[in-house]
């Protein structure tokens, strides 16, 4: 802009001429008739409005019909006109840069637009005349536009016609003339396109242009560009165009409200406010002249109500009134971290810069579109079920085929349904009024379909699934609507190399470099995949369910749709999945020395799953940081890795479909991936990705996406929500996204939480989340508990009764059942130590395998039963006891060894887990258990894999399980004085910690000869003898 220009108000008389005639005289009163004879006219000849079948009930082809009608759907068919429009035309220079530092943008908006293109050639009639556009002169007609005579009554868009005649009884009611309008707005548009190829559509009648190049090349000064462009206009169109100048877009949006008319100014509304003394006024004034430039905005704005500024809609607007904020000056004085507490991060900073007029967004002249949708609210009328459904594969197919002409596929559904309140007007209406709108969505991966086809069945069947979740009636339903969410496009992701040779078709943003990508790694239904690779014959079982105790842990997506759910009675699912000819799988157990869940064959699968992870990732270029989160999931950073650019999460996404394949192919697991900026959406979007909804890979690559996938999100998989179900319900927030109207306080009151918890959530059900990837350490102590219950042991007894009376294990080791409620002896302490010992064992081994360490230290816990109920099984606030030492020598036998592999082997079955060759599993062999009577599985071949006897004792690991035996019966000793009274028992536990690498650990360290042996332990009721080189190196402290 030119130094030194102020904010001008220019008269630049474009405007139609006015008469001044008297409403009362008869010359007037002929033209009103003239006028309301013209839209009568044309009213009779649209066939829209003379068949008389207004409601879905009337009209077989009702679908059809009303989006000919409508005045919505013509803004759609607009745009992907004005998109020709820019196709036809060769693509524009790069932008050039301001010379001066500082831009010069217009926006063009058009002034009454429906109403003008009505009054068109029209003027001698209409001049002076109060003119709406609306199908009908109905009062349930709805007011769409009005020209400035009839403003200045009151009546304005969004109004029912009758609330208007009631303002203006001389109303003149047009019609839609659709093909008039898409004319005018494409002459608008090339008129301005002829001016500067900058161009950015807004709507079919208003449009931004950055005119900086022309300002500064031509040396002309905006006002001079600006009455031409206005001329311009003029002369194509015949309809007027006010424009507002600024330096930035949201300032000349904000400067074209100056520059319009306004119903309200003394001059502008002049014919309308004096109409019976017969005086009449122009259209434009002094103060409201059509073009203005905005720059000094410190006043300007600070005078606006906030509701002018773009951004602050009607509830955005009572949150602010409810602070006190009226205009643009008092939400200047209200600070940043405020409007993060009402709005959220991204709201508030957007508020907090556009007050003060700073507006920085990127020029895209071609934003991508973010929907394909449709929705009637109109005649929607239902008698039935079948008329309903009918309706909904109609409203479908119409969205599919638009989702086509875009040549876009989509991976999230919307669902919209209007549905009556008990007041709401009976069935004789049309309308919506009413209702409730109930929002139902779904990540569902959407392919446009001709009628018919399995994409639209498909479709179809989850809009009527979605439907029928609001529970809605037919007589009920008013209104509905379809949106399909996370477009890209169908053609394949790989480009061709002829692309890759073209290169990018146009400019596009570069992704900053500091912008993450992670990716979420989840394995789908992790436990059931590892018993396939053990039993291949489940692969062809169907629905299969996991359980171990009275408790299912896994559940396939099958036996999940057949309401079967986590965490329920193995009794209740049974018959559920048995109903759709499904099999129930029970978790890996040992039977010896005592039930038990057996989790060996699920962390070697889990350590070698990592490990080719770990190998994949080696072979890909770039840096990669892994974080292991558990036995079946990972996160992966992948920022450093992926250089910026446009397709930067499009090359995520291939990066983890490979993974996915790889590891699909070489381990036999189903990968499912969530792609994001942060950890938070990441695993949200794995979440999403897994089937059936989704196609294993769910990528949030920007705002729409990330709005899609909290939509659809349930509240309780929040961090810090998942206990919160009930108080979730009782506000009625269903998504994580509803949560975004509650501030810090009010979740914090609301939920119960405290302040720390709710601060995290208002950023969490936002998609923020700040914690970095990190890989994992090792673990810095092994731990394995035993909860002993009342219940648990009266349980074990009982079993182990009804089989058999005692059980001799090693030598004189005997196991004497005792049914006396809560209480025990020393050989069922044994009995159970055992049990901890072996798992333990292979915890042990599995971290020398994975991390290359071992423990230095081993403690024994013992907590007794108390009254105070924990969460777990069990109450043990009782007496506790610890008894720590250092950690056995011979308990690493074998690790060391040159042949330690080969045992290794053997121990844990990798051999017949080998991550290239898992074929090569033998098929297992399938028996009773002698008490429980469940199916229980075992290697051939390999007895040792799955313990089921002594025979565990035996070769290296025996001589590893016996020096733990011995270490833990050692640090326990004092306990044996006790042997012949009753000790109540609440809670058993191990510990290995100290972790060392293993090249400095005890593991190189050859046991000494004499060592005591495990049946030396127990042969005796005495404390098992000690050999003085376990006595010498364990350091024995008490801890009550």
């Amino acid at each position: 802009m030119a130094a030194g220009e102020e904010e001008l108000c220019l008269d630049v008389q474009l405007e139609e001429p006015q008469l001044e005639e008297p409403p009362t005289s008869l010359a007037y009163q002929a033209r009103l008739r003239a006028a309301k004879e013209v839209a009568e006219g044309l009213r009779a000849k649209e066939p829209l409005l003379q068949n008389g079948q207004r409601t879905v009930r009337d009209n077989p082809n009702f679908v059809q019909t009303f989006f000919k009608a409508s005045r919505l759907h013509f803004i759609g068919v607009w745009r992907e006109r004005y998109e020709e429009i820019l196709d036809s035309l060769p693509p524009p220079p790069p932008l050039p840069a301001a010379s001066s530092g500082q831009s010069v943008f217009v926006h063009i908006d058009m002034d009454c637009f429906f109403a003008s293109v009505a009054t068109r050639g029209r003027q001698q009639t209409f001049a002076g005349l109060p003119v709406a556009v609306a199908w009908g002169t109905g009062s349930s007609s709805e007011i769409s536009s009005a020209n400035y005579c009839a403003r200045a009554f009151g009546v304005r868009a969004g109004m029912w016609a009758g609330e208007a005649f009631q303002l203006c009884p001389d109303l003149v009611v047009m019609p839609y003339e659709f093909d008039a309008i898409m004319e005018t707005a494409e002459l608008f548009y090339r008129s301005v396109l002829d001016t500067t190829p900058y161009v950015q559509g807004i709507s079919c009648d208003e449009v931004f242009a950055d005119v900086t190049h022309l300002v500064q090349e031509d040396s002309s000064s905006w006002l001079a560009l600006a009455r031409k462009i206005r001329a311009d206009i003029w002369s194509r169109s015949g309809c007027v165009a006010s424009i507002g100048v600024a330096k930035n877009r949201l300032l000349a949006r904000l400067a074209t409200k100056f520059a319009k008319p306004r119903p309200g100014c003394a001059t502008c509304g002049k014919a309308a406010q004096n109409r019976a003394s017969g005086e009449s006024g122009l259209l434009c004034c002094e103060d409201h002249p059509g073009i203005f430039l905005l720059e000094d905005t410190s006043e300007r704005l600070a005078a606006l109500a906030a509701r002018e500024l773009p951004g602050v809609g009607p509830e955005s607007e009572k949150q602010l009134r409810k602070s006190g904020v009226e205009s643009v000056g008092d939400l200047r004085d209200v600070s940043l971290g405020k409007l993060r507490e009402l709005f959220g991060e991204k709201q508030a900073q957007s508020l907090f810069h556009r007050c003060r007029g700073i507006d920085d967004r990127p020029w895209d002249p071609r934003p991508p579109r973010k929907s394909v949708g449709a929705q009637i609210a109109w005649g929607v009328r239902f008698e039935d079920v079948a008329a309903l459904r009918r309706f909904v594969s109609e409203l479908t197919e119409e969205v599919l085929r638009r989702l086509a002409r875009h040549g876009k596929r989509g991976s999230s559904l919307t669902v919209k349904v209007w549905k009556a309140r008990p007041d709401a007007p009976h069935l004789g209406g049309v309308g919506s009024w009413g209702c409730d709108i109930l929002s139902r969505s779904a990540q569902f991966s959407t392919d446009p379909g001709p009628p018919g086809s399995p994409a639209a069945q498909s479709a179809c069947a989850e809009v009527w699934r979605l439907c029928e979740s609001t529970g809605a009636t037919p007589l009920q339903v008013r209104g509905f609507g379809i949106h399909i969410g996370g477009l890209e496009k169908t053609q394949p992701r790989q480009p061709s190399l002829p692309s890759l040779l073209e290169g990018p078709k146009g400019p596009e943003k570069p992704m900053p470099n500091s912008e993450p990508v992670i990716l979420h790694l989840d394995v789908d239904c992790f436990f059931l995949a590892v018993h396939k690779r053990y039993d291949p014959s489940l692969h062809s079982a169907g629905p299969l369910v996991l359980w171990q105790y009275n408790d299912v842990i896994c559940i396939s997506p099958e036996a999940k749709a057949a309401g079967v759910k986590k965490h329920m009675r193995p009794s209740e699912a049974q018959p559920l999945v048995e109903g759709i000819g499904g099999r129930m799988v029970h978790a890996f157990s040992r039977r010896w020395p005592g039930p038990r869940v057996w989790y060996g064959p699920y962390q070697t699968v889990s350590r070698e799953m990592f490990a080719h992870l770990h190998r994949l990732l080696s072979e890909e270029p770039g840096d990669f940081t892994l974080e292991r989160l558990s036995i079946d999931e990972a996160f992966l950073d992948a920022s450093r890795a992926l250089a910026p650019g446009p397709d930067r999460f499009e090359r995520a996404r291939r990066l983890g479909e490979k993974l996915a394949a790889e590891l699909q192919t070489a381990i036999g697991v189903h990968v499912s991936v969530g792609i994001a900026t942060n950890r938070l959406l990441a695993k949200l979007g794995s979440v999403a990705a897994k089937p059936p909804r989704g196609d294993g890979i769910f990528v949030v690559d920007g705002p729409d996406a990330r709005a899609s996938l909290l939509a659809v999100t349930p509240a309780t998989r929040l961090p810090g929500c998942g206990n919160r179900g009930e108080q979730l319900q009782a506000l009625n927030l269903q998504n994580a996204a509803e949560l975004q109207s509650f501030g810090r306080q009010e979740l914090q009151s609301s939920l119960g939480v405290s302040a720390e918890v709710a601060e995290r959530l208002v950023a969490n059900c936002r998609g923020q989340d700040a914690t970095p990837v990190r890989a994992a350490d090792p673990k810095k102590s092994l731990v394995v508990t035993s909860w002993l219950t009342d219940g648990c042991l009266d349980e074990l007894a009982m079993k182990r009764s009804s089989s058999t009376q005692s059980v001799s294990v090693g030598d004189g080791w005997v196991f004497e059942p005792q049914l006396e409620k809560g209480v025990t002896n020393l050989t069922r302490v044994r009995w159970l130590l055992l049990a901890l010992i072996l798992d333990l064992e292979e915890r042990v081994v599995h971290e020398f395998l994975e991390h290359g360490q071992l423990p230095s230290k081993l403690t024994v816990s013992y907590q007794g039963p108390g009254w105070r109920k924990e969460p777990g099984p069990g109450s043990t606030d009782g007496r506790s006891c610890s008894r720590t030492g250092l950690f056995p020598s011979a308990a690493f036998r074998g690790l060391d060894s040159s042949d330690g592999k080969a045992d290794l082997q053997i121990d844990l079955g990798t051999n017949q887990m080998c991550a290239h060759a898992p074929q090569a599993a033998p098929r297992p062999a399938a028996y009773k258990h002698p008490v429980y009577g469940t199916e229980f599985l075992t290697l051939s071949g390999a007895s040792a894999v799955l313990t089921d006897g002594p025979e565990v004792l035996e070769g290296r690991r025996g001589a590893r399980i016996a020096g733990l035996t011995n270490a833990c019966c050692a640090l326990i000793s004092s306990w044996a004085a006790e042997q012949a009274s009753k000790v109540p028992i609440g809670k058993l536990t191990l510990t290995a910690s100290s972790m060392q690498s293993g090249a400095t650990s005890p593991a190189r360290k050859r046991p000494p000869p004499g060592q005591p042996t495990l049946s030396d332990c127990f042969k005796r009721s005495r404390p098992p003898p000690r050999a003085p080189e376990v006595l010498a190196a364990f350091e024995i402290s008490d801890s009550e």
